[in-house]
Formats: structure tokens, C-alpha cells, sequence
């Protein structure tokens, strides 16, 4: 299990898959040492820290799972003004890079549903802060299945786009990742196409 920041996500997903199955080994690698702190609280059996345990243990690894998507955070604050000719454009606030994610007709339907007047969705200018959203939607989302999130709709992308034989630069481009291979901004529109088509396919793989 890969993860950065505060190792939220992967502390989350170790302790369910301790949970479900408590045989199960999982080596925990941290960008840094309170991503790895957090993993390792949450029962994973070993871990490691740093870039280069990453590609060390990347290239070792039978599932890579990482989410797609724009996270809460940045969610709640779109306006109409980030959606440009058919994609939401908009920098996240963390790292501060910009991304640009292609609006499929799925996703169109849910904006127009709950389209905003100074924010791009209604329910958002309602909430106070993301983490009180965010408490409220697992809350919610638990009483439909035990231990089920928001981030579970996230982190399944990157497997079953693996499953679809979908390259691993192009799974890392959507993941937001640095591609495997050198990158420069004469690729950009040709790694968004890339991004956009993988997308579209597991969209229509789980239709």
C-alpha cells in the first residue's frame, strides 16, 4: 500500500483488509515518515519510507490500486466559471497542479441535476466545511454497507482500468502521478486523450 500526506487512505484501506481477511500481509510505503506512521498503526505488517522504496516496491507489487476523481476538498469549492468546453478545470489545493477531467455524459447528468448558482453543485453551498461533508456522507454511506466510503469509489479505478489492459503511465496520468517515463508539456494533449479514453472504458466496464 502506496500513500502520501498523512497516510489517511492507506491507513483506511489496510484496517479493512486486515479486517476481512486477517491472514493477509501488507507492506505499507510511505512518501514520508506520518504516512508510514499511519499505515503501520493501522496493522500493516511491514514499511518503508521514501522515493525510492516506492519505485522499489512498485515494481514488486501483483495489485496497484490508487484513486481517480477530484477529492472533496477541491469538490465543494468548483464554480460554473472551472467548467471549460466539456471538462472541470481546476487547481487542487494541496499541491497547487492543475487538472483537467473530461465531463462524460454520467457525470453531466449528476452536475445538471444538482447544478449551483455560485457554486458548481447546490449541495455544496450548503456545507460548512468538507470534513463535516465528508463525516455525514460515510456516515451514510456505512448504513448501506459497513466500512463502505467515498474513497471506495475512488480506489477502484486504477484496478479495474489494470484489468483492462489500460498502460501503467496512462493509469498513473489519471491518478494524477508522474508518468514512468520522461514527460513534457508537448505530450499534455496526447496524455489527456490517453486519460479521457481510459476513463470512458471503465465507465463502460461497469455499466
Amino acid at each position: 500500500m502506496i500513500d502520501a500526506q498523512g497516510g489517511g487512505l492507506g491507513k483506511q484501506i489496510i484496517s479493512l483488509l486486515k479486517k476481512e481477511n486477517a491472514g493477509i500481509e501488507v507492506t505499507a510505503v510511505g512518501s514520508n515518515s506520518t504516512a508510514t506512521a499511519a499505515m503501520l498503526k493501522a496493522g500493516a505488517d511491514r514499511a518503508a519510507t521514501g522515493e525510492n522504496s516506492v519505485c522499489v516496491c512498485a515494481a514488486k507489487a501483483d495489485v496497484i490500486v490508487g484513486p481517480i476523481g477530484i477529492i472533496i476538498a477541491d469538490l465543494l469549492t468548483l464554480t460554473p466559471d472551472n467548467v471549460r468546453d466539456g471538462r472541470i478545470v481546476y487547481t487542487r489545493r494541496k499541491t497547487h497542479r492543475q487538472y483537467s477531467v473530461k465531463i462524460e455524459p454520467e457525470a453531466a447528468a449528476i452536475i445538471e441535476h444538482y447544478r449551483g448558482t455560485r457554486l458548481l453543485l447546490s449541495w455544496a453551498e450548503r456545507c460548512a466545511d468538507y470534513r463535516t461533508f465528508a463525516a455525514k456522507t460515510n456516515k451514510a454511506l456505512g448504513e448501506i454497507h459497513t466500512g463502505l466510503t467515498t474513497y471506495w469509489a475512488r480506489h477502484s479505478w486504477a484496478t479495474i482500468a489494470a484489468s483492462l489492459d489500460i498502460s501503467e503511465d496512462t493509469i498513473a496520468l489519471a491518478l494524477g502521478h508522474a508518468s514512468a517515463h520522461a514527460t513534457t508539456s508537448i505530450y499534455i494533449e496526447r496524455s489527456l486523450r490517453k486519460v479521457d479514453e481510459a476513463n470512458r472504458r471503465v465507465l463502460d466496464a461497469v455499466r
